[in-house]
């Protein structure tokens, strides 16, 4: 009598079981990422002199070099940018870094970049560069027409010769 109670206890077990559907996966919400338009970003810096400009503000030709003081990348950029400089002539060049200003002044004196009248240097906070173009590496340059279209984007370390035939 012991085993059919065992035998009886253990089927009503498994039929009280119900076999259970696995929780429905919840997705997490897709995460957008900004699509580059084709005019200057609505982007504010803090130009080493301490003034604030907005990127949409500029009215001349402009080159947006966003880049990073300690990035290998965006030092060869800059060495090919001073050596070829009279090219960029017609252009202002805003160099843009989430770094401390401090980091992104000495940037500018050890390439030697620095109090020339096209050449700009500024801090910019990480998620002003998101909102603006999503997850990019370093060095991502965008070249503006003086109407503030979009002409080209260059991502990573570009010669600079293929940047010149688009000024």
């Amino acid at each position: 009598m012991t085993k059919h109670v065992l035998l009886a206890a253990l089927l009503m077990f498994i039929a009280g079981c119900e076999k259970k559907e696995p929780p429905a996966k919840v997705e997490a919400p897709a995460v957008e990422t900004p699509v580059i338009k084709n005019e200057r970003p609505v982007m504010a810096f803090t130009l080493t002199d301490g003034s604030m400009v907005n990127a949409r503000d500029i009215d001349e030709q402009m080159l947006l070099i966003l880049f990073q003081p300690d990035c290998d990348h965006c030092q060869d950029e800059a060495r090919q940018i001073k050596k070829r400089l009279e090219a960029f002539k017609d252009y202002q060049l805003y160099f843009i870094s989430s770094q401390p200003i401090e980091m992104i002044e000495k940037f500018s004196r050890d390439y030697q970049l620095t109090n020339l009248p096209n050449v700009h240097f500024g801090h910019t906070e990480v998620q002003n560069v998101w909102n603006n173009f999503g997850s990019i590496s370093a060095p991502s340059m965008y070249l503006y027409s003086k109407e503030g279209r979009l002409v080209e984007s260059f991502e990573g370390l570009v010669d600079v010769e293929v940047i010149i035939k688009y000024l």
